[in-house]
């Protein structure tokens, strides 16, 4: 199951239930399917998982298409995949220590201030743009 078929999951839930609870459900959801990795139960990716699914569910709902959550899920994917392969030249470079299983604090924090940014931007979009559209043209 993709990012696309929770959105539709999304999308089928707001016609009986609340818009945030619908956001809510699909979150967990999105947490649940990528619990599996390599034909076994990884418990440890539930947590962020849900978390991530809850963010692309509330992304999705703000703004009123799934085009912005699919652009962050390959942002989030690209960025982990390239720290993992680029992992030898950034140690060598003295950017992290990756000798634990944490990201370093500076990395973190940086993380944190992008997803801050995220969130003003998530906030001040207007998922009623073509309502407004409408009503100028009337």
């Amino acid at each position: 199951m993709c990012s696309s078929d929770l959105g539709q999951l999304q999308s089928a839930l707001r016609a009986s239930i609340s818009p945030w609870r619908a956001a809510c459900i699909s979150g967990v959801a999105f947490g649940v399917f990528h619990l599996v990795a390599l034909d076994a139960l990884a418990f440890e990716r539930l947590l962020p998982s849900t978390l991530m699914g809850l963010a692309l569910a509330c992304v999705r709902e703000r703004t009123g298409s799934l085009w912005p959550g699919v652009l962050l899920h390959a942002t989030h994917n690209g960025l982990l995949s390239m720290t993992a392969y680029y992992e030898p030249e950034l140690s060598a470079r003295g950017w992290g220590s990756f000798g634990g299983e944490h990201l370093p604090a500076s990395w973190l924090a940086t993380s944190a201030v992008g997803v801050g940014l995220g969130c003003i931007l998530l906030l001040l979009s207007s998922r009623g743009r073509s309502v407004g559209l409408s009503k100028v043209a009337d």
